[in-house]
This record gives structure tokens, C-alpha cells and sequence, in this order.
């Protein structure tokens, strides 16, 4: 009671899930940081100040967000690497 649990490098390591799970868990609220380079996460359990919510908040956006950017950005990669492929197999 009382910590805060910081985890780096949740994104980049592909590691939401595991996050989510954590924070499935009774009495757990926590945010991913998707507004960190390395994407990271932290935790506690019960009540935080509206304080410390509102400073966190400043480094996240909904986790559908952050999904809908991850499927755009996996979509424009994918459409590029066909691309690339299309054009060495032209020659």
C-alpha cells in the first residue's frame, strides 16, 4: 500500500499484456506510458491522489488509442515491405 511500481520498457519489449494482466488484478490501477521512448508502465494498488493521476495522464492516451496506432503503424510498414518486395522482384 502506498508504492508506486515502475516498469520500463513495456513497449519495446512487447510486454502490454502482461501489463494489462497486472492491472486486471483486484485493487490495481495503473497507466502504460505510451508517451515514454521506451513505452513504460507502472502500477499501485488502491487509491493515488488526483495529484499523481493527473501528472501520469500527461504521458498516456486510452489503450484503444495506442492500439489503433500500433495497427496503422504495422499496416504502413507491412504496405512498404510489399512494396520493397514488388520492386526487387521487378527487376
Amino acid at each position: 500500500k502506498g508504492a508506486l511500481v515502475a516498469m520500463h520498457d513495456v513497449i519495446n519489449w512487447n510486454m502490454v499484456s502482461s501489463l494489462q494482466g497486472i492491472l486486471a488484478q483486484p485493487g490495481m490501477t495503473g497507466r502504460l506510458l505510451t508517451r515514454t521512448p521506451s513505452g513504460m508502465g507502472i502500477a499501485w494498488r488502491d487509491q493515488a491522489s488526483q495529484d499523481l493521476i493527473e501528472y501520469v495522464d500527461v504521458f498516456t492516451e486510452p489503450l484503444a488509442l495506442y492500439h489503433h496506432y500500433q495497427a496503422v503503424i504495422r499496416n504502413h510498414m507491412s504496405t512498404m515491405a510489399n512494396a520493397a518486395i514488388a520492386t526487387y522482384t521487378e527487376k
